[in-house]
């Protein structure tokens, strides 16, 4: 059986997630954020976005290690 990713509008991440609206908003201008358009609502999916954020994270940590 194929898993459903969790579909969520920006408003529902915010309370989910826990984000800023304007940082989402912006994300989805620029491309950045994981979803889809249905109409003029854009679906954030949630499971991607929070992999994006766990990776950006990483990311950032081994930055501020090779800095030092």
């Amino acid at each position: 059986m194929v898993e459903l990713a969790r579909l969520r509008t920006v408003s529902e991440t915010v309370k989910e997630c826990g984000l800023s609206e304007n940082m989402l908003r912006n994300w989805i201008k620029e491309g950045r954020c994981p979803g889809i358009r249905n109409g003029n609502r854009f679906l954030i999916n949630v499971d991607m976005l929070e992999q994006m954020i766990q990776h950006d994270s990483m990311e950032s940590v081994k930055k501020m290690r090779e800095s030092q």
